[in-house]
This record gives structure tokens, sequence and C-alpha cells, in this order.
């Protein structure tokens, strides 16, 4: 039997609840990705293997884009993934930025990417590898070497329930961006497990977005050497460090708020379009590094394909 407490609960009640909720952005999220392009291919709801518990966690919202290449001899498909997080923030979230930070250039770790090739093998020396990364020279036209980038965050809240205000990190969002990560490793480590391996070769590779989208407000912070400035912010990139079974990774997060979210979305698909476009091209290097990491790879157990072809 319901309580007393419960049977005054309100529908204008409910309502208010659903509002400060983050559930109800994840449909109007959905429908701004289908009315964008129907090359998106959304999954609400995915799960992904928590890599310490070994239990099913839930991913908000996982989107998909493919484009398959029947001509020329770097046949394959290449996919990229949208990995979303939603956060209903009450109070702004804030990101903090430095003056300078290290190029992508030299640190191409920070573009996911695997499948087959992930790297270009050298001429000369096929122990030596290029990562695909950087023989495309992604680093002149993909997002994250623009800024601005932080390595610090945090919110506020009030101090002891008085009047003061504390800025600190919030559990909530330090858990969005572990989930984040957690789904990408989860689903890599898949499409490494699904790698196909044909004859003759064929080119599969895969990119990896991991955003945090708001429904609040996101703000950057520079601080000056007596104080701080705050400008308000659409779109913020966060470095986040963290070991994946003892080994050291970085990534780099998106966050956007809910309204920027359809600008971001084309400026994602566009980088994607750009990449696939790299490899659609009659590239001796490319065909030669495929065949080469096909045959190196072939008859391996999956387990050891990243280590193999990364």
């Amino acid at each position: 039997m319901p309580s007393k407490s419960a049977a005054k609960f309100s529908k204008r009640e409910m309502i208010d609840a659903l509002l400060r909720s983050g559930y109800l952005i994840e449909g109007r999220l959905q429908t701004a990705i289908s009315n964008d392009d129907p090359n998106w291919f959304t999954i609400p709801n995915d799960s992904y293997l928590d890599p310490i518990t070994q239990k099913s966690r839930e991913l908000d919202l996982h989107v998909i884009r493919g484009v398959i290449r029947n001509d020329g001899p770097f046949k394959g498909k290449h996919l990229m993934g949208l990995y979303i997080e939603f956060v209903n923030n009450p109070y702004p979230l804030v990101l903090l930025t430095r003056p300078t930070q290290t190029s992508i250039a030299h640190n191409t770790d920070f573009i996911k990417m695997t499948g087959l090739p992930v790297v270009v093998l050298d001429k000369a020396d096929p122990k030596v590898r290029l990562p695909l990364q950087s023989y495309l020279q992604m680093d002149t036209y993909h997002h994250y070497a623009q800024g601005p980038v932080a390595n610090q965050f945090c919110s506020f809240s009030r101090k002891n329930s008085s009047a003061q205000w504390m800025a600190s990190h919030q559990e909530e969002h330090f858990n969005c961006f572990t989930k984040l990560i957690d789904a990408v490793e989860h689903y890599s480590d898949l499409h490494y497990k699904a790698l196909p391996i044909t004859d003759p070769p064929t080119a599969t590779t895969y990119m990896y977005y991991p955003t945090l989208v708001l429904q609040g407000d996101l703000y950057e912070a520079k601080a000056t050497k007596r104080a701080v400035t705050l400008r308000k912010a659409n779109h913020l990139q966060y470095r986040h460090a963290t070991h994946v079974n003892s080994v050291y990774k970085r990534y780099q997060i998106d966050v956007v708020t809910e309204k920027y979210f359809p600008k971001y979305l084309r400026m994602i698909a566009d980088e994607f379009s750009r990449t696939v476009d790299l490899l659609g091209k009659d590239d001796p290097r490319l065909v030669e590094s495929l065949q080469h990491l096909t045959q190196v790879v072939r008859g391996h157990d999956r387990d050891i394909f990243p280590h193999l072809l990364g």
C-alpha cells in the first residue's frame, strides 16, 4: 500500500522531477540526430562491461556512422562511434583551461582509432610504424588540435548548507568521464575481436568520440596572476589520464551543451568524411601496410590483435 506522502505526490511534482533529471534530454538528442542526417544510427541505453566489477553498465546513447568502400585498392569499411553521457547540471560545469597544451601532432593517441590498418609501415623497415592519425596529418583538420583544452573541472555546491558556495569536483561529472572512457575501451576491444581478416585483405577502421552533453551551463575558467576569468562556452575539451589494465592512457573528451550539439554533430561528421576520403586515395603505402599487417595477424589469437596491429 502506498504511503500517505506518496499519495500526495502530484502530477506537477512528477513533471518537475522529470525536468530536473537527465531523462528528457536523451529523447531530444535522438530526435536532433535523426533530423540532422539519416546516416546516423542511434542506440539508446546501450551497455558495456565495467572493467572493475565485470558487470554490465548502461551508456546513455551510442551513435554510429559508417561508409563502405567497394572501389580502388583500399577497399573496406570505415566507422565512427559517438559515445554520449548526459547531465542535467543545475549549476554550471567549469573547465579550467591552460594557455598552452601539448599539440596532438606529437600525441596522436588522443584521437582514438582501432582497426586494420591503424599504423603505416616504413618503406625501408616494416618494424618502424607511424600511427595512421599522424600519417593522414589529422592534426590539420581534427578539432582535438584546436583549443581550448582543460585538465581540471569543477562545479558548485553550498558549504555545509550555509550561504557560502564551494567549487569542487562533483561525483556525477567524474563518473560520467570515467564511464565514457570505459565504454570506448569496451567497444574498441569488441571491434578488435570482430575484426574481419579477409583474403584479399580489406580495411576496417573505427574512430571514437567520447562526449558529455550538458543540459545546463558550461564555462571556461582561466587563471590569472591574482584572479580568474570566466567565459560562457558551448563546447570545450577535457583531457583525462587513467590506467586501463595497468596501461597508461590519455583521453580527450568533448563537453558540449545541448543547444550546441547539432553543430557539434555536423563538425565531427565532416571530420569523419575527410578521414574516409583520405583513406580512399590510391596510396601504395596504405595498401602495403594493410597487406603486411593482415599477414601478421592471420592465425593469431584476437586478444593480442591490439599489440600486433598497434
